[in-house]
């Protein structure tokens, strides 16, 4: 069987984790997976998924099977993408996080009936994962604290917007998608500030701080946990140029893509729309910007 699959109408069904861009394989194998010398211990990206979610599990209190199910229906579906360190190393026996922890949610896996006048956003399921990023997160951090590490600081980021607009039929340079990008903000600020609570009354603050983390929302890029999910668009960035060959490393062959948007409109049958979706999914820098200055407010920390 092909390691890429069709893209599923929708979200993916929970646990079908694949490739649907021959690209985020490169990027899988060479900064991903797990291997020792000759022994290949991810097999699939599956695997690569239960191994950071069983390890993620294993220092909840109780229930340690259950959390591990839930990080692993986020990861597989591509909705959340853990530190690319966390990713590459949880769970082999390797800490390699020691500063700062950044995690992305997926904007682009999140628009239920892509494409089609019913289209829309989940934004409950979106808070639902905005909250459970941060226990995914805080779980590293204790991980890492058994280890002698220092208590880190957490950002809780974005990827594939300019996806999301294109799925969803909202032009990438409009007032509805700043509209569209102000309450993704919100409520990833609301979401993980509440997260945070909670977890405080469970866990106890971090050092002298009255709330576990003072900051959680970072407004920054994700390139390699972009490539690694099919290839959205990095945070807030428009869609890439159409039939952009991607080089992973020095040792890769170069792959030409067309990104999550383009790929799904074409697997799914809207081959006749593509050229509109273009359209419409283009922008300049000062369209950039002015999305940046939409989410800006509810960011802890804007880094682009």
């Amino acid at each position: 069987m092909s390691i890429l699959q069709p893209i599923a109408t929708g979200v993916p069904a929970p646990g079908a984790a694949a490739f649907t861009d021959l690209a985020a394989v490169q990027a899988w194998d060479a900064w991903f997976r797990w291997r020792e010398g000759d022994d290949l211990h991810d097999t699939s990206i599956d695997a690569t998924w239960r191994r950071v979610a069983n390890a993620l599990g294993s220092v909840e209190s109780t229930q340690q099977s259950a959390w591990a199910h839930r990080f692993h229906e986020c990861f597989s579906t591509w909705s959340l993408l853990p530190d690319e360190r966390v990713i590459a190393h949880a769970g082999t026996g390797r800490i390699e996080w020691n500063h700062a922890l950044a995690s992305a949610i997926n904007l682009a896996v999140l628009v239920r009936n892509p494409i089609s006048d019913n289209a829309q956003f989940d934004f409950h399921h979106f808070g639902e994962i905005a909250t459970l990023s941060v226990r995914a997160l805080d779980n590293a951090v204790l991980i890492a604290e058994r280890h002698g590490t220092d208590p880190l600081s957490l950002s809780i980021g974005l990827i594939g917007l300019a996806d999301a607009l294109a799925l969803l039929d909202i032009p990438y340079a409009s007032h509805a998608a700043l509209g569209f990008a102000a309450r993704i903000g919100e409520c990833l600020k609301t979401a993980t500030s509440k997260a945070s609570t909670e977890l405080t009354a469970e866990r106890g603050a971090l050092a002298s701080a009255r709330n576990r983390y003072q900051k959680l929302t970072g407004l920054q890029s994700h390139p390699r946990l972009s490539l690694l999910a099919n290839n959205v668009s990095d945070a807030i960035a428009p869609l890439p140029a159409p039939f952009l060959p991607v080089r992973v490393d020095a040792h890769s062959r170069p792959v030409v893509t067309n990104g999550y948007a383009m790929e799904y409109a074409h697997r799914a049958g809207h081959v006749a729309q593509i050229g509109e979706m273009r359209a419409k999914a283009s922008g300049s820098p000062a369209t950039t910007r002015a999305l940046q200055n939409a989410l800006a407010p509810y960011f802890d920390v804007v880094r682009l």
